[in-house]
């Protein structure tokens, strides 16, 4: 049996998304932080990885979200002692 690489493990890893206020949506993999989708005035998804830089702006916000999880899927992740 082949082992999957790091990057498609990581992309196949379940993205929790939590709404933490009206338009504002907060995802995480695995209790870690990677990202977020705000709405801004215009009523545009603002997509922002978990280091919190931009990564665009959307009128969809199913788009915005796979921005998101797509580059998390390209952070690395750290290392947990005892996980």
């Amino acid at each position: 049996m082949r082992r999957q690489n790091l990057s498609e493990r990581l992309r196949t890893r379940p993205t929790t998304w939590a709404v933490v206020d009206a338009g504002f949506h907060v995802a995480s993999r695995r209790g870690e932080f990677v990202g977020v989708v705000d709405t801004d005035s215009e009523g545009r998804f603002l997509a922002f990885d978990g280091r919190g830089q931009i990564i665009g702006a959307f009128v969809d916000i199913a788009e915005a979200m796979a921005e998101v999880e797509a580059h998390a899927s390209d952070m690395p992740t750290r290392q947990l002692a005892g996980v």
